[in-house]
């Protein structure tokens, strides 16, 4: 089926997380065990080598692709496992590799965006790694570092969010809408623009379930830490954060199926070689 960019009201913005907690508490510790994996990848990420850390990054689109397959299965009652997570790379050749071009090109941009961070903050998060924690003076060298690494994640954040602009639905458009890579950028930075309005009110509600959650994780994570249980609190916050990343992911198909009209349907005919 033919995806079609529909016109989404703002209130739509907010539905999308309701219905994205009421699909997570229908399979919540498959979601959250599914949301540890990336999590403890990404966790990993700045003590990885090289090579290793490059990988994951280029799979970042997959990941969220394969976490909205899972949300998609969950909705129609179906089953909700890891292997998700590669089941874009097992359909046909042409739709693996607009997706793999995909990935390609988001490792790209975010090498870019990293090293115009490093341009404008130096070697202070070398430094800051280097600072050894333990040393008295530690505190008064890592303020010293602060402006230039404020400069630096500022800048970092700012240009994250404007690659996640064509790359939010892309992934999926190439899944369920037949798309091919570069359609699928153009197809994705048109909609979050035709849909300005229901994602503001999106990520307003986001900002406002956050605070609330980890307002009451905060005072729930005090009462045990009081109590001396410092390692109840630690799994507690793994998996506090694990089901909001669940959450997340799982908005993000609301999301697509409101703006294309659903991805319900079987995907549409194989995206076109670039």
């Amino acid at each position: 089926m033919a995806l079609m960019l529909k016109t989404v009201r703002a209130g739509q913005g907010s539905r999308w997380i309701g219905d994205a907690l009421r699909l997570f508490w229908r399979r919540p510790f498959a979601f959250t065990a599914l949301a540890l994996v990336p999590g403890t990848v990404f966790m990993l990420l700045p003590v990885l080598p090289l090579p290793l850390a490059a990988l994951v990054i280029f799979a970042v689109p997959l990941l969220s692709l394969g976490f909205m397959i899972a949300a998609q299965s969950a909705l129609l009652d179906g089953p909700v496992h890891l292997r998700q997570f590669i089941e874009p790379l097992r359909g046909s050749a042409p739709r693996r590799n607009a997706l793999l071009r995909l990935c390609a090109g988001y490792l790209a941009l975010v090498a870019l965006a990293s090293l115009l961070a490093s341009s404008v903050s130096g070697d202070a998060f070398e430094q800051l790694q280097a600072l050894n924690r333990q040393s008295p003076d530690f505190a008064t060298k890592a303020e010293a570092l602060a402006p230039e690494l404020t400069r630096g994640l500022s800048l970092m954040l700012l240009l994250y969010a404007v690659i996640s602009v064509p790359y939010w639905h892309a992934p999926a458009l190439v899944q369920w809408g037949g798309q091919g890579a570069r359609q699928a950028l153009f197809s994705s930075t048109l909609a979050l623009w035709r849909t300005r309005g229901a994602l503001l009110v999106y990520m307003f509600s986001w900002v406002g379930l956050m605070l609330a959650v980890f307002l009451l994780a905060g005072v729930f994570g005090g009462v045990f830490a009081s109590q001396g249980a410092s390692g109840v609190v630690a799994l507690f916050a793994v998996l506090l954060t694990s089901a909001l990343c669940a959450v997340f992911y799982i908005s993000a198909l609301f999301c697509f199926n409101d703006t294309f009209g659903g991805a319900i349907a079987a995907p549409a005919d194989e995206p076109p070689p670039l």
